[in-house]
């Protein structure tokens, strides 16, 4: 399972990234509500 985040704050959008990340998770992000629906219809 895949998890996106969408967070227009790019520090917080990093921090969440990198620590789900090391935790094992398989993590996407972007930063608009547009980007984050191109996301799922790709």
């Amino acid at each position: 399972m895949r998890i996106l985040i969408v967070e227009d704050e790019a520090r917080f959008l990093s921090i969440l990234l990198r620590s789900l990340k090391s935790e094992g998770y398989i993590v996407d992000g972007v930063q608009t509500a547009t980007d984050g629906l191109e996301y799922l219809k790709s």
